[in-house]
């Protein structure tokens, strides 16, 4: 199998299909429901270094901003060819039949809700970055986790796959060998190692983003470090984040 030429889109593009790709393969539509900031992008970014001009994918929300979009506007997506598109249940209203093809991605709580107030900064002003507006913010969303969690992870299904995010950072050759068998694709390791090798990092920090390119797929961040970091405030948001329900 030749690999594709590696691309340099940002996390939030959907990335550019790679060139000189010979291989051509069908992937059956699979939904992707994503707790935010759980590898999503990340696992985008293999799939289409993986499968070329073959995946095609729709960020579902992005797509209906950009003028003169043929974007479906559904989801599951009803648009011939779309390989995956992204829902990430913002309003926990959303559904699937409980037979539908369906990737979900989730991590734990603390680090993804650092990971996504950072996010929430990069699109702010500064001055909206305090200690008052991350609590407020993190409280907000430690409601909803376990919603989603209840939801989209521990409810039974017959056609899913879950994929943690530790799991991702810690065994990225298995968890994407798990998506590419879900679309009936087993890659070889050499494939796996070349794909994950190539992988770029892109990181959110103060209101900033960077791109780091080709650093492979690792875990960068330690919530400790946040700068609001306090460890009776995030023992607090982890327990209200445990509230399952019944």
């Amino acid at each position: 199998m030749s690999m594709p030429t590696k691309n340099t889109a940002l996390a939030t593009d959907t990335p550019p299909k790679p060139t000189g790709y010979s291989h051509t393969y069908s992937l059956k539509y699979a939904s992707c429901v994503s707790w935010p900031r759980s590898g999503h992008h990340l696992l985008v970014r293999l799939l289409s270094a993986a499968f070329g001009d073959s995946f095609q994918y729709c960020e579902y929300y992005k797509a209906q901003q950009e003028p003169g979009h043929d974007c479906c506007g559904s989801f599951p997506c009803t648009k011939p060819g779309i390989s995956m598109s992204k829902q990430h249940d913002f309003d926990l209203k959303h559904d699937l039949p409980r037979d539908a093809r369906l990737i979900v991605q989730f991590r734990k709580f603390l680090p993804a809700v650092v990971s996504e107030y950072e996010l929430y900064c990069n699109k702010r002003p500064a001055e909206h970055d305090t200690k008052a507006s991350f609590i407020r913010y993190a409280r907000g969303r430690a409601k909803e986790y376990p919603i989603f969690i209840h939801k989209w992870v521990r409810t039974p299904r017959s056609n899913r796959v879950v994929i943690d995010y530790d799991d991702l950072m810690q065994s990225p050759s298995e968890q994407l060998n798990r998506v590419a068998k879900f679309y009936g694709v087993d890659l070889t390791a050499v494939d796996l190692d070349e794909i994950l090798n190539s992988a770029r990092h892109i990181s959110f920090k103060s209101g900033k983003a960077a791109v780091h390119q080709a650093t492979g797929v690792k875990n960068r961040r330690d919530y400790k470090n946040f700068r609001y970091y306090d460890e009776k405030l995030f023992g607090l948001l982890q327990k209200e984040s445990e509230n399952y329900p019944e």
